[in-house]
């Protein structure tokens, strides 16, 4: 029984750092930059992405938040197990340029939807 579950936590697993890697891309793509550009900005070497797009590694979180902070979204929407979309990649780097003011706007009409 112990094994099934491993196994059955291992699948799941696996297919979470699937969309992972999947949302990764996809922010990625929305920069603008190349990969190597990316990497350089957030000062990691260009085996980063490589290793864990083709699963010989997996990503720290401080690489992840490093790469994130570069290409100005936050990390929770790469690591959601949900696909990650254009709209909210726009979304994501409009809120993270409004101010205090008009965040409260923004959120006060979210409330009312």
């Amino acid at each position: 029984m112990a094994n099934i579950k491993a196994t059955l936590a291992s699948v799941e697993a696996e297919k979470h750092q699937d969309q992972v890697i999947k949302n990764l891309k996809l922010a990625l793509l929305h920069t603008g930059w190349t990969q190597k550009d990316v990497l350089k900005k957030a000062g990691l070497s260009s085996n980063v992405l490589y290793s864990f797009f083709s699963k010989k590694s997996n990503m720290t979180l401080i690489n992840l938040i490093a790469i994130c902070n570069v290409i100005e979204i936050e990390p929770s929407l790469i690591i959601s197990e949900k696909e990650l979309t254009t709209n909210q990649i726009k979304f994501n780097k409009s809120l993270n340029e409004l101010d205090e003011t008009k965040l409260l706007k923004v959120m006060s009409i979210l409330e009312d939807l």
